[in-house]
């Protein structure tokens, strides 16, 4: 892909859950800070439409 070409994303998703027992038990890699801390910066970054 051409580094000068625009991606359009239209939503964000996929947090399960942001208890910290809960990502242990469904084995992710990430804990719920680290998801709100995601959703954060998508927000920063012009992301209007995250699910």
């Amino acid at each position: 892909m051409p580094t000068n070409s625009k991606l359009y994303i239209g939503a964000m998703s996929g947090i399960q859950s942001f208890d910290d027992k809960d990502l242990i038990f469904m084995n992710r890699s990430h804990n719920s800070q680290e998801a709100f801390n995601s959703i954060k910066i998508a927000k920063e970054n012009g992301f209007k439409n995250i699910i």
